[in-house]
Parts: structure tokens; sequence; C-alpha cells
């Protein structure tokens, strides 16, 4: 019972909008905290219990919540690739900077396809649109 109120209530307000968000490595360290701290407390699992994360997740049958945020960032990713390429929100998905832009100081961010890239290296990005080039050089992984 207090795992489906958690699901219902606590993650709704955890994943609101995170489709939307910038995830980088220390984000999903943080993520998973969250998840770790709250689902043992919910079913009473104390320290001293020596009880894995992977075991808690079995138990409640929720997945981590850094894979939650992933799928709903890939799901966006499919909605805005199937979009009008005139459409705003494809425009900006697949912006190209020129060779010569500098961002000021303070570090490269990428254009929001790139980020979508770095997540999951290992898939085959073959959604191209008839008419618009994709950087695939960019995409062989890493962060």
């Amino acid at each position: 019972m207090l795992t489906c109120l958690y699901s219902t209530y606590s993650l709704t307000v955890m994943l609101y909008r995170s489709e939307c968000w910038t995830v980088k490595k220390a984000d999903v360290q943080r993520i998973n905290a969250l998840d770790q701290w709250c689902l043992p407390r919910i079913l009473d699992i104390h320290w001293h219990d020596f009880v894995r994360h992977d075991a808690v997740c079995r138990m409640t049958q929720q997945p981590p919540l850094s894979s939650v945020v992933k799928s709903n960032r890939l799901s966006l990713v499919g909605h805005v690739v199937r979009m009008n390429e005139l459409a705003d929100a494809s425009q900006i998905m697949f912006a190209q900077l020129p060779d010569d832009w500098r961002r000021p100081q303070g570090g490269y961010a990428p254009p929001a396809f790139d980020m979508f890239a770095t997540t999951c290296p290992h898939w085959t990005w073959t959604c191209q649109k008839p008419g618009r080039q994709l950087r695939t050089d960019d995409f062989s992984g890493g962060s």
C-alpha cells in the first residue's frame, strides 16, 4: 500500500518534467540516492539489515529512478524526431552551430540531440528525416 502511495504521489513530484532535464553523472547519483533513501524506509528496512538496493527494487517492483528519467528523456526524443521539421522543438533538437562559433567562458553546451546520443552511445542513430543531414560522427559515444 505504501509503495502505491510512493509511486502515485512522491514519484510524480520527483520526476516532474524529467524528460527535459540535463542529467549528469552526479545528478544520476543524487537521483539514485534519493530512491535508495525512500524505498527502504517505506519497507521498514534498516541499514543493519544489509539489504541491497536491487533487492529492495525487486520487492517493490520499482525500477531505479535514474532509469525512469532516462526512459522519459528518450521518449521525448522519439516524439521530437517524428515531429514536423518546421516545428520549433524539432529545429532546436537538430540545430547546428557554426564552425567558428565559440561559447563564452564556462564550457560548451552541445545541441540536445548530441546530449541524447551520448546517453545511449550503443544505439544506432538512424532517425534521419528526408533533406536533413545528421552529424553521425559526433555519436561515437563517451561523455
